[in-house]
């Protein structure tokens, strides 16, 4: 039974993105990898537990990628985001750490 409740807390999202939008990835506390691929695809894959929500918001010009408390401050939270490499890259944080691997887009040497 709990195994099931913590597959069902496990986010492993991909969102279609088009040359000029940029991703916005805004994580209270863990760790933020982004690698690339090449797909023109955003993924998303974390494990929030029970504290923390990951959000997805897809607009014409971004895809934003949140980390929420459900009740209170966030809980730590790991996004692995892959990425094409040209799409350009806002990664902000608390306490939060930051790789790039790959990425040539504006703001990916951060």
């Amino acid at each position: 039974m709990l195994l099931l409740l913590a597959l069902l807390q496990q986010i492993d999202s991909t969102v279609p993105v088009e040359r000029g939008q940029r991703l916005e990835v805004s994580a209270y506390a863990g760790e933020i990898a982004v690698k690339t691929w090449d797909r023109s695809a955003v993924r998303v894959v974390a494990d929030p537990g029970s504290r923390t929500s990951v959000e997805i918001q897809r607009t014409a010009t971004t895809v934003a990628v949140r980390t929420q408390g459900r009740r209170g401050t966030p809980a730590m939270v790991d996004l692995q985001i892959t990425v094409p490499s040209w799409i350009a890259l806002d990664l902000s944080g608390v306490y939060t750490d930051v790789t790039v691997a790959g990425a040539r887009g504006p703001g990916s040497g951060q």
